[in-house]
């Protein structure tokens, strides 16, 4: 994989979300700066150490095989740990910038962080929906909307990407050798991904830094989600969540047309009392 630097093409952060999106709809991906304020940011990153740390008390964090070595912290399922990430998956920034990609009927797939730490190395190059059969439709399946917690800089690992491979038709040659560039930004900038885009997480070349960014998977809605929240979702968190957000998880019933989550619920509210009753 050769690199280069972000200076030398692609995109740069952003300042409106809109900008952002147009350098999504030509690179494949979208740098939106300011997305957060200092504290918002800052009370993320808090948050999301809790949450490693609980983890890591609690056992052996996530594992994703792609990964080169033992160095990256990963973190799923996030929304299970702190409500505050449900609210940080459905901001309206974010909900925007998945429908600009993929159209507003979608599923949440996953909810994650990757944290990666000094002297960690790259990941394989690979596209988020490269389970899909090739060739693809002219059309995104999936996307990711991130955070950047930390900056993102080439030295701390920031994730690199071919730009406009999001307009191949399938998944990268691992027999050839493609130019990436970093994704780069400041901490507080939203990051859009295109499921179609080459990329991988860069290599962390600093002796004391690590770089962490949270990420939401938002799929088109046929698509099998990568966690089975009705399975994976504990069910104190779910009695909290609102009707729209379940339907975001995938709890309501084939076509959303056809199957509303909420007359779902009155019919067997209704049904229960009428067992009772008899």
């Amino acid at each position: 994989m050769t690199q280069k630097t972000a200076s030398e093409a692609g995109p740069g952060p952003k300042p409106t979300l809109a900008a952002a999106l147009e350098d999504v709809d030509a690179f494949g991906v979208g740098i939106f700066e300011g997305a957060l304020e200092k504290g918002e940011t800052d009370e993320v990153r808090r948050r999301l150490w809790a949450v490693a740390d609980a983890k890591e008390a609690a056992g052996p964090t996530d594992f994703v095989p792609a990964d080169a070595d033992d160095k990256n912290i990963r973190l799923l399922s996030l929304i299970n740990w702190d409500a505050f990430f449900i609210e940080l998956s459905v901001r309206a920034e974010v909900m925007e910038a998945a429908a600009h990609v993929i159209g507003e009927r979608m599923l949440l797939s996953n909810y994650s962080a990757n944290i990666i730490g000094p002297g960690a190395r790259s990941m394989v190059l690979h596209a988020d929906q490269g389970y899909v059969a090739e060739p693809w439709p002219p059309m995104a399946l999936a996307v990711n909307v991130g955070w950047m917690v930390d900056d993102f800089n080439e030295a701390a690992g920031a994730t690199r990407y071919v730009p406009a491979s999001h307009q191949a038709s399938g998944s990268p040659d691992p027999d050839r050798d493609y130019e990436t560039l970093p994704i780069e930004g400041p901490a507080g900038s939203m990051i859009i991904i295109d499921g179609r885009v080459w990329h991988t997480s860069g290599a962390n070349t600093t002796m004391d830094r690590q770089r962490a960014a949270i990420f939401g998977y938002y799929t088109v809605p046929w698509i099998r989600q990568q966690v089975n929240w009705r399975d994976a979702l504990d069910a104190g968190v779910a009695s909290e969540c609102s009707d729209e957000y379940l339907q975001l998880l995938g709890y309501s019933l084939g076509n959303r047309e056809l199957f509303n989550l909420g007359a779902m619920k009155a019919r067997a509210e209704k049904y229960r009392t009428e067992a009772a009753e008899n």
